[in-house]
């Protein structure tokens, strides 16, 4: 399973996030009112003006947009909604976002499939740590530092990001995955295991001596 995509996830993410700020906009066009300034302007941003009876004012293209408190609640939601829709459902159930379908990723748990969206939930969550201190620092490093590319969120959820089309060669974790096409041959004493903390096959004789399978050369090594 390829997990090393990390710019591509970058992307993936940029995308949703328009998507979001489309819906956004879009619906803040309709709860907003529009203010007419006379032509000449007024001498100062007539936001500064305005601002003490709207919480919401800016300016497009010289037209003043403002809302109500009511209006910021609401785009709040609008947007909370919104990311849900786009993110936490979707990337629950099938393990892609629209981002992530775009450019061919998908979000899977250590046994290879969507998470749920419970643990989808969870990951977007953890947002609130990654992305500090500033422009998702956090959760830059960890995904380019951690060995399956993983940010807090993912470490949390038990999640992980991969390529789409390399996510069928194996769970994270399971022997197909580390290159294994089958069990190595039984030592006399006991059936080999696999130890997903060593990533390899292991057998434990009636002493307690534990020896690991080296798939590279094919070879029992003391554990």
């Amino acid at each position: 399973m390829d997990t090393k995509c990390i710019g591509v996830r970058v992307g993936a993410f940029v995308i949703d996030l328009i998507l979001a700020w489309i819906v956004v906009i879009a619906v803040g066009s309709f709860l907003l009112e529009t203010v007419e300034v006379p032509a000449g302007g007024l001498g100062v941003d007539a936001c500064e003006l305005i601002n003490d009876e709207y919480p919401i004012c800016f300016n497009v293209n010289d037209d003043y947009f403002v809302g109500t408190d009511g209006d910021v609640v609401a785009l709040l939601l609008v947007g909370v909604a919104t990311w849900i829709a786009i993110r936490i459902i979707p990337q629950g159930l099938n393990g892609r976002t629209p981002g992530k379908k775009l450019l061919g990723l998908k979000v899977v748990n250590a046994e290879g499939v969507p998470p749920g969206i419970g643990r989808s939930a969870l990951r977007e969550i953890m947002w609130l740590i990654d992305s500090l201190p500033f422009l998702y620092l956090i959760g830059f490093i960890t995904a380019a530092a951690t060995k399956k590319n993983t940010r807090v969120g993912d470490m949390v959820a038990g999640t992980f990001v991969a390529r789409a089309d390399s996510v069928a060669s194996g769970a994270i974790g399971s022997p197909e995955s580390m290159g294994y096409q089958s069990a190595p041959p039984p030592v006399p004493t006991n059936q080999p295991v696999w130890d997903v903390e060593r990533g390899a096959y292991v057998h434990r004789d009636p002493t307690g001596r534990v020896q690991v399978y080296d798939n590279a050369t094919g070879q029992w090594r003391d554990g």
